[in-house]
């Protein structure tokens, strides 16, 4: 059987699209194979620090990013009842980087920007409705068992990737432990289109509190005015309906910050946060990367 690729990467989220690209660049053939019909929408990440701008930019990532996204030059660490403990100014490392801020963008809203980028190179091809179910490998190269819309195909290439995910069938596939835990805390995730700048937020703030911690972002949405994302930790013991249902939604919003309107709330989720790593990143021919290799609690710095 005919090698399809030098490199077939698993999942085309922005780790394995990216992977793709960079590959690509440097002459590599590669086909990335991804479970969806299309590019999903993710509302979870949202927040690149300058390390994540500059690796981008050598492939023209970053340009276009700024064409949407909202530059962050300062964040706070708030206490909930005594305000602004410290403000963190970026600009300060003006000269160490060519990026000194954060820039905020939905992760639905890059993976589009390195799937067309991706698109410019020939030697570079991603099928969507493409499901890794198995793998196999020897000394030379891997082979790649696929569902498809046309029936179960084989695909085969000198190196596999896994980008597939936290639930990695890469990962699975070749025994590679995923050692850590899974907090009992979930978040909330509210985004509401009130405006928290006039009340002396910065753009992205932490709040600290015993009982109830918050961390706000705004984020670009559809474009101005954009859209203001909190989260909020959520008990192990609190019923998923009960978190979700709109009375909970503000009666937390209104914890936050009170106000005599409801709040209108644009999007809701609620996700468990995960501290794992992989045993290895490689197994002989296979690599992992992104949340396939590690999973990390997006506070704290860990993220």
């Amino acid at each position: 059987m005919s090698r399809n690729a030098q490199v077939i990467v698993a999942g085309a989220g922005p780790v394995g699209l990216l992977t793709a690209l960079a590959l690509a660049k440097q002459d590599v053939s590669v086909l990335v194979l991804e479970a969806e019909p299309a590019l999903t929408i993710d509302l979870r990440a949202g927040t690149y620090h300058p390390p994540s701008l500059e690796l981008m930019a050598p492939y023209g990532v970053t340009d276009e990013m700024h064409k949407t996204a909202i530059k962050v030059p300062r964040w706070q660490i708030r206490d909930r009842r005594e305000g602004v403990i410290v403000e963190w100014d970026l600009t300060e490392i003006g000269d160490l980087t060519p990026y000194p801020y954060r820039l905020h963008l939905e992760q639905h809203r890059l993976t589009p920007i390195i799937l067309d980028k991706l698109a410019a190179f020939p030697n570079a091809e991603v099928r969507f409705s493409h499901k890794l179910i198995d793998l196999s490998q020897t000394a030379d190269g891997v082979m790649v068992n696929a569902e498809t819309p046309g029936g179960t195909e084989i695909f085969q290439a000198d190196w596999l990737v896994g980008a597939d995910g936290g639930r990695s069938t890469v990962r699975k596939c070749t025994d590679v432990g995923f050692d850590g835990f899974t907090w009992d805390e979930r978040f909330l995730v509210a985004s509401t289109t009130y405006d928290y700048a006039p009340h002396g937020y910065a753009l992205n703030a932490y709040l600290a509190d015993p009982e109830e911690w918050a961390a706000l972002f705004k984020m670009p949405d559809d474009g101005p005015p954009g859209i203001w994302r909190v989260i909020f930790p959520v008990p192990p013991e609190e019923e998923d309906a009960v978190t979700l249902s709109e009375e909970m939604v503000e009666r937390r919003m209104q914890n936050f910050l009170s106000r005599k309107e409801r709040y209108r709330i644009k999007y809701k989720s609620l996700y468990k946060v995960h501290q794992r790593v992989a045993k290895d990143f490689r197994a002989g021919r296979v690599l992992l990367a992104g949340d396939a290799a590690h999973l990390n609690n997006p506070m704290g710095a860990f993220g």
